[in-house]
């Protein structure tokens, strides 16, 4: 029998003041992710995205707004997933700091060129970024 789960991350696309998007790999992953996490029981997907930036990162952010969301599903080992990712956009102009020491993370500034060729989860990810290509292109930081 397959067992069943939900997951549900609030990420933030931020967007530093050159028009490139942070991204993050964890521990020994080899693929990139937005920076965010598990919203928890209760807590809104906002609030959760304003918490898990600065757990991670240690950024306060007050500007963030909505910017859609990913339905992802897959399995691992005997387990069926069903993601929901919902995505914020932020600007960040601090320094962005690992403040969760028991992760070994790396953070990447990347541009919209090199999107396409970088490894990232989850797969949906890619192209909710490239349908909105234009839409990032032309916000302000």
């Amino acid at each position: 029998m397959k067992l069943y789960k939900e997951k549900n991350r609030s990420c933030v696309l931020l967007k530093n003041d050159r028009g490139d998007f942070l991204f993050i790999k964890e521990n020994s992953d080899d693929y990139w992710i937005l920076p965010g996490g598990k919203k928890e029981t209760g807590e809104s997907w906002y609030d959760a995205a304003k918490r898990e930036i600065y757990e991670e990162l240690s950024l306060k952010l007050t500007d963030i707004t909505f910017r859609g969301m990913i339905e992802n599903h897959f399995n691992i080992d005997d387990c069926f997933y069903n993601e929901t990712m919902v995505i914020f956009n932020s600007s960040c102009t601090g320094d962005v700091i690992n403040h969760e020491d028991h992760i070994a993370r790396q953070c990447r500034w990347v541009s919209m060129s090199e999107l396409i060729d970088l490894p990232l989860q989850p797969e949906p990810l890619r192209q909710f970024l490239l349908n909105n290509l234009a839409y990032y292109r032309k916000e302000p930081s």
